[in-house]
């Protein structure tokens, strides 16, 4: 497809569009993505989502640069600022992954503090902890959390405010920001070992 042919395709909504810049990008976009991240498991994730974001924002991409008065496209301009958007949504995407990665990795350590004073036996809380450092079991875990607890735990770990900060933007006590913490705290741990404790009972 010509870039003119691209862009009109945007206009009509036609997802063959799409994939012509899919089939153009991609690689190229899966390399770099790859060099942002240290786990290549999120690449293709990071790389797609771009791609979905621009096909969203299709619309937007035509009213941006058409002529106020004689509606003149450009078109190969509008195809190398789409081409730009791509490289900037998957740069974004991976950092905001990263931040989520190190959220998760503080929260990992958090549990593996807390979990020493469950177990007396250090052997049976070697085997228990291997389990946890599935950092995909925790986000998985997170996101099942009630609405409050989740906002609390992403505010808490994510941003890093105190309780007081958090307790003004939410229009709650301290205390109860304290206990939704420790609620979702107690959820997360309560979820991943109740699992991982039953698939263990199951097989043996």
């Amino acid at each position: 497809m010509t870039d003119e042919q691209i862009i009109e395709a945007f206009k009509m909504s036609d997802i063959r569009s799409l994939g012509f810049l899919w089939e153009k990008h991609y690689d190229r976009l899966i390399r770099y993505a790859s060099r942002l991240l240290k786990d290549d498991f999120f690449v293709e994730d990071v790389v797609v989502e771009a791609f979905l974001k621009v096909w969203k924002l299709r619309a937007s991409f035509i009213r941006e640069r058409a002529g106020k008065i004689t509606d003149v496209i450009d078109y190969h301009d509008l195809v190398d600022r789409i081409r730009g958007y791509l490289y900037i949504s998957v740069r974004h995407n991976c950092i905001a992954l990263h931040r989520k990665q190190i959220t998760y990795e503080r929260l990992r350590k958090y549990i593996l503090l807390d979990l020493t004073e469950d177990y007396s036996d250090s052997s049976g809380m070697e085997y228990e902890l291997s389990y946890v450092e599935n950092v995909q079991q925790l986000q998985e875990a997170v996101l099942l959390l009630p609405e409050r607890s989740k906002i609390v735990f992403e505010l808490f770990y994510s941003q890093r405010l105190s309780y007081k900060e958090i307790a003004l933007i939410m229009g709650l006590s301290v205390q109860t920001v304290r206990n939704q913490k420790t609620y979702a705290i107690t959820n997360i741990k309560a979820r991943i070992f109740g699992i991982h404790r039953t698939e263990v009972n199951k097989a043996s």
